[in-house]
């Protein structure tokens, strides 16, 4: 890859983080920017296609815990957790998966 090419796609990744900010403020920190940030840092490492398996990866994840925080009552439907443990684990087994 040249200098240019690098520079383009430091450019793109920067304009997603600033979209995934811009994100988190519409959605009153429902979304936290620390999430848009791993999110970003991790999306560089896997590219474009590894970053969509790695959040469908960590969205399952989160669904089967809220799941399960819910049957054992140990949280509401109010209850906030945070994305970024998921994040982790969908960049692991996004790295198995892609190899």
């Amino acid at each position: 890859m040249h200098l240019s090419d690098w520079v383009y796609l430091y450019a793109a990744e920067e304009s997603l983080e600033y979209g995934r900010i811009g994100i988190s403020f519409l959605s009153k920190e429902q979304i936290g920017i620390g999430d848009g940030v791993v999110t970003g840092l991790l999306g560089c490492l896997l590219g474009a296609r590894g970053c969509l398996v790695m959040l469908c990866i960590a969205s399952c994840l989160m669904a089967v815990i809220s799941i399960g925080i819910l049957i054992l009552k140990k949280g509401s439907r109010r209850t906030t957790l945070p994305f970024a443990p998921a994040l982790l684990g969908g960049y692991i087994a996004a790295l198995a998966v892609l190899g």
